[in-house]
């Protein structure tokens, strides 16, 4: 502090003990505010606590395709969430659309479609904690194909890959291994 109660700032220049409060008020209350901003954006994002439309099927009641419309897309941007996976761009809701409690009683293979009125995303976490995704695997839709799936419950997000909301159709089914 200078003579008279005077701050010097980091540029040489004084100004009194009531601006250095100020500014330290501004410049404390950003830092607060920028803190805040990204503890949201991290908050901001597919969340697995969260609950989705419950679906209870085996890997025999797949056999015969099941069929859900659903409207994809959401206001959570996936290229700005931390994932342990390989994620690119997409645009789903916080919670999942859907949860599948699935019960393995054959060795079939299981595939999630999503077809729609856009260009749908897929985002799965498994009942092994692992996370699948897809944007254009089945052309122009998505689609995730599982082999040897385990049982438990799969978050299923069916999203977007621009940043608009549309009708789409979630298609679950199983099949014999290698078909």
């Amino acid at each position: 502090m200078g003579p008279l109660g005077w701050v010097t700032d980091r540029y040489g220049a004084q100004m009194g003990k009531n601006d250095a409060m100020m500014m330290h008020r501004v410049f404390g209350g950003l830092t607060a505010l920028t803190l805040t901003l990204l503890a949201s954006a991290a908050i901001a994002c597919p969340d697995v606590e969260e609950d989705g439309e419950d679906l209870y099927y085996s890997s025999d009641d797949l056999w015969n395709a099941v069929a859900f419309a659903v409207i994809a897309g959401g206001d959570q941007d996936l290229d700005r969430c931390d994932f342990n996976g390989p994620f690119t761009t997409g645009h789903v809701a916080a919670p999942p659309d859907f949860e599948l409690h699935y019960r393995k009683t054959r060795d079939f293979d299981l595939r999630f479609t999503a077809v729609g009125d856009c260009d749908t995303v897929l985002l799965i976490n498994t009942g092994a904690g692992n996370w699948f995704f897809d944007d254009d695997d089945g052309q122009y839709d998505a689609q995730i194909h599982l082999t040897n799936p385990s049982d438990g419950l799969y978050d299923i997000w069916i999203g977007t890959y621009e940043n608009r909301n549309c009708e789409a159709t979630l298609t679950i089914e199983t099949f014999p291994e290698d078909s």
